[in-house]
């Protein structure tokens, strides 16, 4: 009989010490993330030092130790009430908004008054009118001389254009070469170990390290050459490459006799289709994934021996390390630094090779301290169903702890286990993490569709809120990734009076959780290699009079003052670790104006104070803003043109049921936004670009790269011959999405 694989869920770990929370798993040692923030070390490189800089009680902030807020913290909204009329009469809208309002123009292919009903009532709809790029609509609108209405997901999009740019030109320009050195060091480092440990308890240890290093080095550079010839050591090796290649689904790790999902090791993200990219993902998956779990005195000699080699390797290992945890976090399983510490205790600094054999008490101490570190917060190594559904590892190059995985892992069996049904929530949904950090909307859809009636997961719920939701610069201010989480997290707040109405109602609410969703699917897209999934347990033209094209920025002053914050920690960090140019960072201050001007606008607007001509240039000019960083990252595509070439719609699986599924979250292509807001007395209408997102399962075996993504949404693709291939699956938008939401009629 088949045995059953589960991915242990492990109750995830708190900010306050000394505690745990929530039902289900296992209860930890307090402080989220603080194997995290142990694995930055100021010693060895300039780079360490500069990680762990802002390090303060053992936390470690990379984005500095607090939030710089450029918004005015004393801002008291004042934009007067008003209401949209029945008959749309006292919204103004300009000739070229003609054909969008006007109801003589109302057909079977322009529904005006279904567009007209919509706003009426609440202020704004959405269209599915799908363009390519976010830009799109802003610079048609400025040459039809219609008015913009500038969105947060505009601005987070373009983020996400440069912040995935920045992450492969590093990896290209230095991480990968940096890897490469880094895998030829520690196979050297490694075959002096196994030569000087033979006949020792330690040698079969060393010839697993010789085995994973190889294979690592391997998958970076099929140049490199075996450390030893023998046989089984070929076997192994071979075997597991071939799984790697494969990447079909859970199989018996060779080295470590754990099980891994080898499907993880399809490339996926922007790493797709770059050959030297696709080396270094599948390197960096083995390196993060491989787990040396401290149940197995082999495995953790294996660790030992690896924290050695690396010492004598530190810079290499560091500058990968220090540089990948600025981007997407640190690491969530114990590695390089507590096993050294460790170490240097337990064999008294004597930590030769030499001094290792046969120092049966040295090793014991050491085993017993291994066992006392903090357990991950993110468990992803699938397991038999009658073991611990904890496994505590070292990781070469763990994977990285994120708040909305932590999150979520605690929202999945077996830490909610059943419903009153006897089903299991095998998959969490992306408004978990909204929910959890403070979204009542979020929550009530969750409720709605039967997350309460899972036994433990409306206390786990509240727990994660405690503890989650606050403005704790140690969740915050770690990395790029928690930092942008944290841009989003305004957008959950509820307006009230002083704010445009069409804030003040639940279908914006709900507008602005797609926001939050399909701008997080970004994120995940983006640190698809490096961030820990988790896993459930088994079981125009011209005129006399120019029209009046003025538009408007969405009132989010503490979004663009994030947004300017986490622009300008970007380049600061980068400029740290020297891995920018000049060009690179004249973007990335172009980003920060560009948030500082809608920070700026949007509080104007907010004290209902005229705007100036420059405001309103600036609102009218935003999409040649925008089109210029999706210009900047796709100038490597050969006759760039149209931004058909370089589509928006991008993929990433989150979380894997080892029954068979993953849970896929995506965004579409960009749909547009029609709004009313006020300017000087009077109410007009302009229009923008929002997400489209997409949630769904995925068979596990096919876990979807951004190019099959792109084809199901399009209905297909042209082949080699022109001929053209249909695909009927294209998913269905979250239900919750569509009740401002209207079919694409223009």
């Amino acid at each position: 009989m088949k045995k059953r694989i589960a991915v242990c869920i492990l109750a995830f770990l708190v900010v306050l010490p000394g505690c745990s929370f929530g039902k289900g798993g296992s209860n930890t040692p307090s402080d989220a993330g603080s194997v995290a923030a142990s694995s930055v070390s100021a010693e060895s490189t300039e780079e360490g030092k500069d990680a762990a800089s802002g390090a303060v009680s053992g936390k470690v902030y990379l984005l500095g130790d607090s939030e710089v807020k450029y918004y005015d913290e004393n801002l008291v909204p004042a934009i007067p009430d008003y209401t949209i009329k029945e008959d749309f009469s006292n919204v103004v809208f300009n000739s070229h908004q003609d054909g969008y309002f006007n109801l003589e123009n109302q057909s079977e292919y322009n529904d005006v008054q279904a567009r007209r009903d919509a706003i009426i009532k609440n202020g704004f709809v959405v269209e599915v009118a799908e363009s390519d790029e976010f830009f799109e609509e802003y610079e048609e609108n400025r040459y039809e001389l219609r008015p913009n209405f500038v969105t947060v997901d505009s601005l987070m999009h373009t983020y996400h254009l440069y912040f995935s740019y920045l992450m492969k030109q590093t990896e290209k320009n230095h991480l990968t070469s940096e890897l490469k050195k880094l895998g030829a060091q520690m196979l050297e480092s490694t075959k002096k170990q196994y030569d000087a440990l033979k006949g020792t308890e330690f040698e079969a240890a060393a010839l697993k390290n010789a085995e994973f290093f190889y294979i690592g080095s391997k998958l970076v550079d099929d140049g490199v050459v075996a450390p030893i010839s023998d046989g089984s050591f070929d076997q192994v090796v071979n075997d597991e490459l071939s799984k790697i290649a494969k990447a079909e689904g859970v199989a018996t790790n060779g080295i470590t006799g754990k099980e891994e999902d080898y499907s993880q090791y399809k490339p996926r993200g922007y790493y797709e289709g770059d050959t030297e990219l696709e080396k270094y993902f599948r390197a960096m998956m083995w390196y993060g994934r491989t787990a040396f779990a401290f149940d197995n005195e082999e495995l953790v000699r294996a660790g030992l021996l690896q924290s050695l080699a690396i010492a004598e390797n530190a810079e290499s290992w560091e500058r990968i390390y220090n540089i990948t945890s600025f981007f997407a976090g640190t690491s969530d399983d114990p590695g390089y630094y507590e096993f050294s510490d460790i170490a240097k205790k337990c064999y008294e600094d004597k930590l030769d090779v030499s001094a290792l054999a046969g120092n049966s008490d040295a090793f014991g101490k050491f085993m017993s301290a291994v066992k006392e570190l903090t357990p991950p917060a993110i468990n992803s190594i699938p397991v038999k169903e009658d073991e611990e559904n904890v496994v505590p590892s070292y990781r070469f190059m763990g994977q990285r702890f994120t708040v909305d995985a932590a999150i979520m892992q605690k929202l999945v069996y077996r830490a909610v286990q059943e419903n009153s049904a006897g089903e299991k929530r095998m998959l969490p949904d992306a408004l978990d993490v909204p929910a959890a950090l403070g979204s009542e909307k979020a929550l009530e859809i969750l409720n709605a569709q039967g997350a309460a009636d899972f036994k433990n997961y409306s206390e786990n719920m509240a727990a994660s809120k405690e503890h989650f939701n606050n403005n704790e610069p140690s969740l915050w201010n770690v990395s790029l990734y928690s930092g942008w989480l944290n841009t989003l997290r305004p957008l959950l707040e509820k307006k009230g009076a002083g704010y445009p109405k069409y804030m003040q109602n639940d279908e914006w609410v709900k507008k602005n959780l797609e926001t939050f969703t399909g701008s997080f699917a970004e994120l995940k897209h983006d640190t698809i290699l490096y961030s820990k999934q988790i896993g459930a347990e088994m079981g125009g033209g011209d005129e006399e009079v120019t029209p009046d094209d003025r538009g408007f920025v969405d009132t989010q002053p503490v979004v663009f003052s994030r947004f300017k914050f986490l622009s300008e920690r970007t380049k600061e960090g980068l400029e740290r670790y020297g891995v920018i140019d000049a060009k690179e960072k004249e973007n990335l201050d172009k980003l920060s104006e560009i948030a500082g001007t809608l920070l700026t606008i949007s509080e104007k607007e907010l004290k209902n104070e005229k705007l100036s001509d420059e405001d309103y240039e600036f609102i009218r000019c935003y999409g040649g803003n925008i089109e210029h960083f999706w210009r900047e990252v796709n100038a490597e595509v050969e006759n760039l043109t149209d931004s058909y070439q370089a589509p928006c719609p991008v993929i990433a699986d989150i979380a894997t049921d080892p029954n068979g599924t993953v849970l896929e979250v995506g965004t579409g292509k960009a749909n547009k936004i029609f709004v009313v807001f006020p300017i000087d007395g009077e109410l007009h209408v302009g229009s923008g670009s929002v997400y489209s997102f997409y949630q769904f399962e995925q068979p596990m075996s096919n876990r979807l790269t951004d190019g099959q993504w792109r084809d199901m949404i399009n209905g297909g693709h042209m082949d080699d011959d022109w001929n053209w291939v249909e695909n009927t699956d294209k998913p269905v938008q979250p239900e919750w999405t569509q009740s401002y939401r209207m079919e694409k009629t223009w």
